[in-house]
């Protein structure tokens, strides 16, 4: 017998996914405007070895949605999967929050962009301030530079990131 090695795409997977059953994630426009105020592009061109790549949705490069034709439409998959991307555009994501109810500030008057830091909205219990919790991987470098990535990104938009580091048995 011999042993041969072979490359596999499949062997890394790292996404971005929300608990949406409370808090300010349970609200679509949040959802898309985060998603439209990351650099998905340059965080995955920081890859020296080019093995990152943008996907849309829970699959790894090595699955068959990632290549396959689909034999009953003839389209190929990844441009039907292509189409499930949000582009960056922070003007747009400011927008879509404020449309959403997140356009005042801690004191309750307008969100000024760039002088406040943090969106909130009028909730049942008072204002409510645009904190979304993050559980990190502990001892990952990618989830690290996520970690700035993320952060720089909903500044932007007057996003909070609040990290929580975990095992990843947790």
């Amino acid at each position: 017998q011999q042993a041969q090695m072979a490359p596999d795409p499949g062997t890394g997977l790292a996404f971005l996914s929300f608990a949406c059953e409370s808090g300010p994630a349970c609200s679509e426009a949040v959802r898309k405007a985060i998603a439209m105020s990351l650099d998905i592009d340059g965080f995955v061109s920081r890859d020296e070895g080019n093995a990152a790549r943008r996907v849309y949705g829970y699959y790894g490069l090595g699955q068959w949605m990632a290549f396959d034709t689909d034999e009953e439409t003839g389209r190929e998959m990844p441009t039907e999967l292509a189409k499930l991307a949000v582009l960056r555009d922070i003007d747009a994501a400011n927008k879509l929050l404020a449309s959403d109810g997140w356009n005042l500030n801690e004191s309750g008057r307008v969100y000024i962009q760039g002088s406040d830091q943090v969106r909130y909205r009028q909730g049942e219990a008072g204002l409510e301030p645009l904190e979304i919790s993050w559980a990190k991987m502990e001892g990952s470098n990618v989830a690290d530079e996520l970690e700035v990535a993320l952060t720089e990104a909903m500044q932007l938009i007057g996003v909070r990131l609040s990290v929580t580091e975990l095992p990843f048995t947790e």
